[in-house]
């Protein structure tokens, strides 16, 4: 049934899912157009069911067609609006909305608000959201989840939503993912030293997955093709490109070092070539390491390549420099191996990238006899599972989605399971090495709380907790108090000394 929702959302198909779902499910129609008025984008706002729990509880369902195409971001803060809106006018306990379009697409939300423990009244509402496409690989969690909700209860729903429980499944096949790829890698490292070449495979690879995850995001923003991780496009971009090949490294190389380095790490205007001339002549751009490599990769040649990465972004930041012919204890490490010479050149082969679920022995990485048979799958095809968001989620909007500081997340998990004095932990805790958001965002206004109360003491501390909080309501203050509080945050300086990765908020 989950899944005729998806390829054909219509009220019809909802009404038949919750049915089935859960028997109490009560369907009927009422028209609640009225309520969006003046809201051009949208019609046909339609309540369509409800269930009732025997603890009293009530979970209400509406639909609403957005009239454009629905994206996950596209008008967000309209839909909340509409939400509010309808859920004021009866409100029970939970709701669940889906504003869909004419293409089928639907944000599946759930709304809930809770009661405070001591003063019983209102806290603002949260948010939960699932964005759904007609047959992309990204609903993978939202038909697993909602796929077997029995929506027997509002706290059964909620779960249904849990960001918490996504992260960590993503971590879980990340970090198999990784186990798996430091065993099958190989980086130049110390150029005069043949036995080192895995070495570091640890923090080449957790330099890979950092760089690929950041990329993902600028995906998600579109400032990367998305043909440069699809497989049917690959193929007509790379020469005899075979995608789950164990000796073939061409998707590492051609694709991505020249995306990350070349491209990435490039400005615009200066992208081009270090062609394949033979010794002599390479060596004239031989530690230039911002031109493009590996040409007869590319069944077009360099013109084909160009035009490829030639709208991407120039990122200064570091994160995508080459890190080759650089000095350690006297020596010189080609890190990243981006060389057109092969005695120089990373191997990673594009079945780590697109090799389909597999099941592999991971019990000494994992020091686990119960990994001896986990399952594993190609990094592209693990994060094209996935749905991201380049929206950082707050106390009351979630969308079910990884998003920006999941980057910082994974880089700390795999950081611990890489350092000797915690890898023990780390390998075990698949995902629990950072502070959750409820306890973050607790922390960072009981700080501001402090902070507003010494400098600007005429404000009394339940205004200033109103202010910091998520409620709507109005807070009076005179001209003199706001300038007041806004020169006392310019003012405001942060100190984090454990920040780790900066994901923190």
């Amino acid at each position: 049934m989950i899944n005729l929702i998806i390829s054909s959302f219509t009220n019809a198909h909802l009404l038949r899912f919750l049915s089935v779902q859960n028997s109490a499910f009560v369907g009927y129609e009422q028209d609640l157009s009225e309520l969006i008025q003046g809201y051009e984008k949208f019609q046909n706002l339609v309540k369509i069911g409800e269930i009732e729990y025997k603890n009293t509880d009530k979970l209400l369902v509406f639909t609403c067609k957005y009239l454009g195409e629905l994206t996950s971001r596209s008008s967000r803060k309209n839909q909340y609006d509409i939400a509010k809106k309808a859920l004021k006018e009866d409100f029970k306990d939970g709701a669940v909305f889906v504003f869909y379009d004419e293409a089928g697409r639907f944000r599946f939300s759930f709304i809930r608000r809770n009661f405070g423990d001591k003063t019983n009244k209102y806290t603002p509402w949260k948010r939960y959201t699932y964005f759904v496409e007609p047959d992309a690989q990204t609903n993978r969690t939202f038909i697993e989840r909602i796929g077997s909700c029995t929506f027997e209860s509002l706290d059964a729903i909620q779960e249904a939503f849990s960001v918490e429980k996504l992260t960590k499944d993503f971590y879980k096949e990340l970090s198999n993912w990784y186990f798996w790829a430091i065993k099958n890698v190989s980086f130049p490292n110390n150029v005069n030293d043949n036995t080192d070449d895995e070495q570091y495979n640890s923090e080449n690879i957790i330099r890979l997955i950092t760089r690929l995850i950041f990329v993902w995001f600028l995906k998600q923003k579109n400032l990367v093709k998305p043909e440069l991780f699809q497989v049917e496009a690959l193929t007509s971009i790379l020469k005899n490109f075979e995608p789950e090949s164990d000796t073939n490294h061409q998707y590492y190389r051609a694709i991505l070092q020249n995306l990350f380095f070349a491209t990435l790490n490039q400005e615009i205007g200066h992208r081009s070539f270090a062609e394949d001339k033979g010794f002599l002549e390479n060596r004239k751009t031989y530690s230039i390491k911002s031109l493009y490599r590996y040409e007869n990769e590319f069944q077009k040649g360099t013109t084909q390549a160009l035009e490829l990465f030639s709208e991407i972004p120039f990122l200064n930041g570091g994160l995508f420099e080459c890190l080759d012919n650089k000095q350690r204890d006297g020596k010189v490490f080609d890190w990243d191996g981006f060389s057109r010479n092969p005695k120089h050149q990373a191997k990673i082969p594009n079945s780590l990238f697109f090799a389909k679920e597999m099941m592999v022995d991971l019990s000494g990485e994992y020091n686990d006899k119960k990994m001896k048979s986990v399952k594993v799958s190609g990094i592209i095809e693990i994060l094209s599972r996935y749905n991201f968001t380049i929206e950082e989620n707050t106390p009351v909007e979630i969308e079910v989605a990884l998003d920006p500081e999941l980057l910082g997340k994974v880089f700390e998990n795999l950081l611990g399971a890489f350092n000797p004095e915690t890898q023990e932990t780390a390998r075990k805790q698949t995902g629990s090495f950072y502070t959750p958001r409820e306890i973050v965002h607790y922390m960072v206004d009981e700080s501001l709380v402090s902070y507003f109360k010494t400098k600007v003491p005429e404000v009394d501390e339940e205004t200033l907790r109103l202010l910091l909080s998520y409620d709507e309501q109005e807070v009076t203050l005179s001209e003199q108090l706001k300038e007041k509080l806004i020169q006392a945050t310019f003012d405001c300086k942060i100190l984090d000394p454990a920040c780790g990765s900066g994901a923190f908020p």
